[in-house]
C-alpha cells in the first residue's frame, strides 16, 4: 500500500511539474528535475526498506533473529548454544554482554530463550547463570555448553544439563597474570527449559586443578555436548553424557574430554590430547 501511495505521489508531482493540462509547465526545469530526483531517491528507500523487513531467507525458509544486540538490556550477544528438547522444543543459551561485545569486560551473564514452533517464534529472555561476589559485585558468567539426556529412567522427557564458567576477574588478566578465579557450574531443567535448578559447582568434578600439571581455566566445548548411543564393540557407553572441554595446563593449552555414565549425578574426567594449543 505504502508503495503504491508513493508511486502515486510520483507520478502526480511529474503532472504538476508539466503544468497539469496546460502546455506549459508551471515549475521550472530545475525544480522538475529536483521533484523526479526525490521521487527516485524515496522509491530507492522505500524498496531498501521493504526488502530488509522482510525475514531472511534460504532455499525459502525464513530465518528468525533469537537474540539481537540491544535487547532486554544487553549490548551484545555472543557464544550460542542450541539443543531440542526430550519434548520437541527448541532451547537456545547465549552470553549476554551488558556494556559491550568484549569476551571478559563488565558483566556477563549467561541467558536463553525456548521454542515450541520449531523456531518460528521465540519465547522470553531469562537467565540461567550469573557470578555475583559476596559482597554483591556481579562479574562474569561465560561459554555456556548445553546438553540433553533422554535416557533417564526418572525423567522419561528428558533432562537438560547446562555448563557454564564464572569469572572472577577479565580475561586479559586471568590468561597474561595467570591470576584470577575461573570456576565451573552446572545447572539443570526437568521441565525442558523452563525452570533451572540453583546452579552447582562442579570445577572438581571436570577438571583437575591444580596438582601435577596444574590446570587452570576449564572451559567446556562451545556450542553443545551430546549423549552416546553406544556400541557392541563399547557397550559401557552407551546413554553416556559426553563433554569435550580444553584446559590450561602448565601454560600450555589442550583439549580433553569428561563424561558422566549416571546421568549427571557424577562425572569424570578422561583422557587428553596431547596436541597442544587446542582450544575452543
Amino acid at each position: 500500500v505504502a508503495g503504491a501511495i508513493l508511486l502515486l505521489a510520483g507520478f502526480w508531482a511529474a503532472w504538476v511539474s508539466q503544468g497539469g493540462s496546460r502546455s506549459a509547465p508551471i515549475v521550472p526545469d530545475g525544480a522538475q528535475r529536483l521533484i523526479a530526483g526525490v521521487f527516485v531517491v524515496s522509491l530507492a528507500a522505500f524498496g531498501l526498506w521493504a526488502w530488509q523487513s522482510q525475514p531472511v531467507q534460504v532455499d525459502g525458509t525464513p530465518f528468525t533473529a533469537v537474540f539481537s544486540n540491544g535487547e532486554y538490556g544487553y549490548a551484545c550477544y555472543r557464544i550460542p548454544s542450541l539443543v531440542r528438547a526430550g519434548d520437541g522444543s527448541l532451547v537456545a543459551f547465549a552470553e549476554g554482554r551488558v556494556e559491550n561485545c568484549g569476551d571478559g569486560d563488565g558483566i556477563i551473564r549467561v541467558v536463553n530463550k525456548r521454542s515450541v514452533d520449531n523456531g518460528r517464534t521465540w519465547g522470553p529472555l531469562q537467565v540461567v547463570g550469573e557470578f555475583v561476589d559476596d559482597v554483591g559485585v556481579e562479574h562474569v558468567a561465560q561459554s555456556p555448553t548445553a546438553l540433553v539426556d533422554l535416557t533417564d529412567p526418572e525423567n522419561p522427557d528428558g533432562n537438560l544439563f547446562l555448563f557454564f564458567n564464572k569469572v572472577g576477574l577479565e580475561r586479559g588478566a586471568l590468561g597474561a597474570q595467570r591470576v584470577g578465579e575461573r570456576s565451573a557450574w552446572l545447572t539443570q531443567s526437568a521441565d525442558q527449559g523452563l525452570t533451572w535448578s540453583d546452579p552447582v559447582e562442579v570445577t572438581e568434578q571436570i577438571s583437575r586443578p591444580g596438582g601435577r600439571h596444574n590446570w587452570r581455566g576449564q572451559v567446556s566445548a562451545v556450542g553443545h555436548a551430546i549423549q552416546l548411543r553406544g556400541t557392541e564393540a563399547q557397550p559401557v557407553t552407551k546413554d553416556r553424557l559426553f563433554v569435550m572441554a580444553h584446559a590450561n595446563m602448565d601454560g600450555v593449552v589442550h583439549n580433553y574430554a569428561f563424561w558422566s555414565d549416571d546421568h549427571g549425578a557424577t562425572w569424570e574426567v578422561g583422557g587428553v590430547n596431547p596436541q597442544p594449543w587446542l582450544d575452543e
